[in-house]
């Protein structure tokens, strides 16, 4: 009557006479609403946490110790290259895809059974495909324990950070080509703190000024200045940190 709209299950059957003729017909009618709601709602919630495993690039798995059978995560399998209808969850396969120098941290960390969030440090693992690419990997592990605190299934997360080692070896070339260059520079450069003193010089610099590099950063800019240009030299540091020079 106010216009709620719900969801019925129905189940019926019908009662026949030695004729074969339909004398009654009886059924159950069931509120299946909130039901139907719960499955929507967790229909929702996996999809959304498929795709944040996704965006992430970070599978999990699970080792139950008790039937000793895995399961991994669709990322996981993503992360694998893999197809879950094809490629069995167990550890073999998992290590199959190691790079055979990475195998034995893992294989020694399986024979150990560690319970505490802390227990197992995280590992770096390299993923090798057929094809010669490579992937980096790093896992965490944990044991979870039974109501007798004893460990049940061994939980893990596995996290594909393949770009980031791409980006943080790409940042380290960079710079050590900048240390490089300026180091070998034919003109003196050196860093200035907001209150004149040097944090930092390249070898030209603070040979032109005559000074060993430690003793240089003991000094400021107005101790190497000569007197007539002591507080010239002042002043364009100050507008220089306050961006207007």
């Amino acid at each position: 009557p106010d216009g709620t709209h719900r969801i019925f299950h129905s189940e019926g059957a019908a009662t026949v006479d030695a004729s074969g003729r339909v004398v009654q017909l009886h059924g159950t009618l069931q509120d299946v609403t909130e039901q139907r709601a719960a499955e929507a709602a967790l229909r929702l919630t996996e999809m959304r946490y498929r795709e944040a495993q996704r965006l992430a690039k970070i599978g999990n798995w699970e080792w139950d110790l008790t039937t000793n059978t895995s399961w991994w995560s669709e990322e996981l399998y993503r992360i694998l290259e893999e197809d879950s209808s094809t490629y069995a969850a167990t550890f073999e396969n998992f290590l199959a895809k190691v790079h055979p120098q990475d195998r034995q941290v893992l294989i020694d960390g399986q024979k150990t059974i560690a319970v505490g969030s802390n227990a197992y440090a995280p590992t770096e693992s390299r993923l090798v495909f057929p094809d010669g690419r490579q992937k980096r990997i790093e896992q965490l592990i944990e044991a979870r324990v039974d109501g007798g605190g004893k460990p049940s299934p061994i939980v893990g997360s596995v996290h594909d950070i393949t770009e980031r080692r791409a980006l943080e070896g790409k940042l380290t070339e960079s710079e050590a080509r900048y240390a490089s260059t300026v180091e070998l520079a034919a003109v003196g450069i050196a860093h200035v703190a907001g209150d004149g003193r040097f944090i930092w010089c390249n070898t030209r610099f603070h040979e032109m000024l005559g000074y060993d590099y430690d003793e240089l950063l003991e000094r400021t800019i107005k101790d190497v200045s000569h007197p007539d240009d002591a507080d010239l030299a002042v002043r364009d540091r100050s507008r220089m940190h306050e961006g207007t020079l």
